[in-house]
């Protein structure tokens, strides 16, 4: 009679575990402020409850048994399969931190995630005193920030989309606040480039010893903010004479190709020897004066329009060797 009262006992108390027992955890999820999160939890579910809003780090009920006591503020989606689902409407950036479901009939079976909230936009910055304006050569610095809370620490990741790659950046994040910079040097091909700051977490994620064992769902948030396009002024380029042959003779025209930004630009022709002015477009007409003087040049000059405003200049030498009877080759050298 004894052994099967202890039958009963053990099978009531295998029962009792068995429906304690929760069959779905939550995920840590992340989401914007005004969005909604929702944590998914199945089994013999009690309730819900958060450690958030408790000055003292202790807990307070959400719902129980399928109520919740801010209707307002929550939705709990139940189903007979053990769906215990809790959403969080129009989250703020306060209610970020741990939160609890429970199980039924086991005070022990519970199981806790993490709701990482984040401000709506990063904020940021860079070093230029122009608005995303800068100079061939600068060194700029971007820099991206945004608030969150929660017990989960979220990373930052630049990319410059002109090449789609990462580029090296510089962790400055604080309690509360995630914050990565970069800088990079100006060239002309970054102009009109842009870089986008990217929010995200690796994976897994075990800092919170409420939810060491799951990983962040990077699903739920993976963010991405593009940056208004970068604008780099720069100076003539390389100087190229064309056409482009061996030889030339007076009357040959000679044009002057080059790249700036701006577009905009003078241009100078000087008699090397005498400082005369040859002409002041980018093509000059080649004369027996000049073949005489065996050299002439030309200085090729753009503005940049941020103050202080600068002129950015290049000069190109075109030297003249007469070779049999007429013939001129001129050899180009950069300086």
């Amino acid at each position: 009679m004894q052994k099967s009262r202890c039958g009963i006992v053990y099978t009531l108390c295998f029962v009792a575990v068995v429906c304690g027992q929760l069959t779905k955890s939550p995920e840590n999820v992340a989401g914007l402020v005004g969005s909604s999160a929702t944590l998914r939890c199945s089994g013999s579910v009690l309730g819900w409850e958060e450690y958030v809003t408790d000055p003292t780090g202790g807990s307070t009920a959400i719902s129980t048994e399928g109520r919740v006591y801010q209707p307002n503020k929550y939705v709990l989606v139940t189903e007979p399969t053990g769906t215990y689902d809790l959403t969080i409407k129009s989250i703020e950036l306060k209610e970020g931190g741990r939160y609890r479901c429970k199980g039924l009939i086991v005070p022990t079976s519970y199981t806790s995630a993490q709701v990482i909230t984040f401000s709506v936009n990063p904020t940021c910055s860079s070093n230029t005193t122009n608005y995303f304006q800068a100079v061939a050569g600068d060194y700029v610095e971007y820099s991206c920030e945004r608030k969150y809370q929660g017990n989960l620490t979220p990373k930052m990741k630049w990319t410059d989309l002109s090449t789609g790659e990462d580029v090296k950046a510089k962790d400055e994040s604080s309690a509360g606040t995630v914050k990565f910079s970069i800088v990079v040097e100006m060239t002309p091909s970054h102009n009109g480039d842009r870089f986008t700051c990217q929010t995200y977490f690796d994976k897994p994620q075990s800092q919170d010893k409420y939810a060491d064992n799951i990983p962040i769902n990077n699903n739920a948030f993976n963010e991405r903010f593009t940056l208004p396009k970068q604008t780099v002024y720069y100076g003539p380029q390389i100087l190229v004479v064309h056409p482009v042959q061996e030889s030339y003779h007076p009357k040959d025209k000679v044009k002057i190709l080059t790249d700036s930004n701006p577009s905009t630009r003078t241009y100078v022709w000087l008699n090397t020897a005498t400082n005369d002015t040859l002409g002041t477009s980018d093509t000059i007409t080649i004369t027996a004066s000049m073949l005489r003087s065996r050299s002439i040049k030309v200085i090729v000059c753009n503005t940049i329009p941020i103050s202080p405003a600068k002129t950015i200049c290049k000069e190109h030498h075109l030297n003249f060797t007469k070779i049999g009877k007429g013939i001129v080759i001129v050899s180009c050298v950069k300086e």
